[in-house]
C-alpha cells in the first residue's frame, strides 16, 4: 500500500508485525461473532416447530437461544478489543518506522521536522482508519458471508439457492448505474471547480470591480455558474435516487418470488419446506447480500490507501 524505503504496508506486513497467537484469536472471534445475522432468522423459524404444551422443550429452546446470543455478542465485544490491541501493535510499528527512516535519511535527502511529525501523526492515523480498521472488519464480514451462506443452504438447498441468487438482484442497479454515477460526479465536480474559480477571481479583483463599477457583469457570471453547478448537483442526486429506487424494486422481487416459491413447496409438500423454513431463509438470506455489500465497501476503503504510496 505505502512504501517507506523497503517497507510496504500490506497484508504481509500486518501479519509479520502481529503475534501469531493474536492472529489466531482474531480469526476465532471473527467466526464466533459472525452468527449475529443468522440467529434471528433461525430462532423465529424454529419457533413454529416448538411443542408449546411441553414446557421443558420451551425452556430448553430459550436456554439455547440465550446461550447463542451470549456467545455471539461476547465474541463481538472481544473481537473489538482484540482488534484494538492489534491496531496498537500496528500503529506502534508504523510510527516507529516513519520516525527512524526519516531520522537516518541521507543528508542530501533530509526532510523537515514538520514532515516527520505529519507522517507520525496525520498520515499514520489515516492509514489506521482506512487500512488497519477496515482490514479487520473485512475479515469479520467475510466470516459472516460464509456462515450465513452455510446456514441458508443447510436450511434448504434448493430454496436457499433461490433466495441467494435473487437477493443478488439488488446489486445489479448499482453495477449498471456506477458508470452513470461517475459521469455525473465528474460533471458536477468540474462545474463546482469552475464556480470556485469564479468566486476567487471576483474576490481577488473586488477593488477593481468596484472602481470600474462592473459589479453587475461579474455577479451575473457568478449567478450563471452557480445555477449550472446546482443543476449538475441535482442531476447527480437524481441518478443516485433512481439507482436506489431500482435497488428497492429488485429487493421486493428478491423477497416475493422466493417466498412464493417456498409457499408453493409447502402447499405441495415438496422438498421438505415448512413455514419455519421460509421464515428462516427470508430473515437470513438478506445478510448474505448485506455482507457482500459491506465487504465491497471495506475493500474500497483499503484500496484507497494506495494514494499514500
Amino acid at each position: 500500500m505505502m512504501k517507506e524505503k523497503e517497507v510496504q504496508i500490506n497484508l504481509k506486513w500486518v501479519l509479520s508485525v502481529l503475534p501469531v497467537n493474536l492472529i489466531v484469536i482474531i480469526i476465532i472471534l471473527a467466526i464466533t461473532s459472525s452468527f449475529e445475522g443468522v440467529i434471528n432468522g433461525y430462532v423465529l423459524g424454529q419457533m413454529t416447530n416448538i411443542a408449546f404444551h411441553n414446557f421443558a422443550n420451551v425452556g430448553t429452546f430459550l436456554l439455547l437461544v440465550f446461550t447463542a446470543y451470549l456467545v455471539t455478542y461476547v465474541s463481538a465485544y472481544l473481537f473489538l478489543l482484540t482488534n484494538q490491541k492489534a491496531i496498537q501493535y500496528l500503529n506502534k510499528k508504523l510510527k516507529y518506522t516513519f520516525f527512524t527512516s526519516d531520522f537516518y535519511q541521507q543528508k542530501g535527502l533530509s526532510v523537515s521536522s514538520s514532515d516527520v511529525i505529519n507522517k507520525v501523526t496525520s498520515i499514520s492515523n489515516q492509514i489506521q482508519r482506512q487500512y488497519f480498521q477496515p482490514l479487520f472488519n473485512l475479515i469479520q464480514c467475510l466470516m459472516t458471508i460464509i456462515s450465513t451462506t452455510v446456514v441458508v443452504l443447510k436450511t434448504n438447498l434448493l430454496l436457499g439457492l433461490i433466495y441467494i441468487i435473487l437477493s443478488l438482484l439488488s446489486m445489479v442497479p448499482n453495477q449498471i448505474g456506477k458508470k452513470r454515477m461517475n459521469q455525473k460526479t465528474d460533471s458536477w465536480s468540474e462545474y463546482n471547480s469552475s464556480l470556485v474559480t469564479i468566486m476567487k477571481d471576483i474576490f481577488q479583483g473586488k477593488n477593481e470591480i468596484r472602481k470600474f463599477e462592473v459589479k453587475n457583469l461579474f455577479f451575473k457570471k457568478f449567478t450563471h455558474a452557480l445555477s449550472e453547478e446546482e443543476e449538475k448537483y441535482f442531476q447527480l442526486n437524481r441518478v443516485q435516487f433512481s439507482v436506489q429506487f431500482c435497488a428497492w424494486m429488485c429487493s421486493i422481487i428478491a423477497d416475493i418470488i422466493p417466498m412464493g416459491v417456498g409457499l408453493l413447496m409447502v402447499a405441495y409438500h415438496f422438498g421438505g419446506v415448512e413455514i419455519g423454513t421460509i421464515v428462516t431463509l427470508t430473515l437470513t438470506a438478506d445478510h448474505v447480500l448485506g455482507g457482500i455489500r459491506e465487504f465491497s465497501n471495506y475493500q474500497t476503503q483499503i484500496t484507497s490507501t494506495k494514494k499514500y504510496s
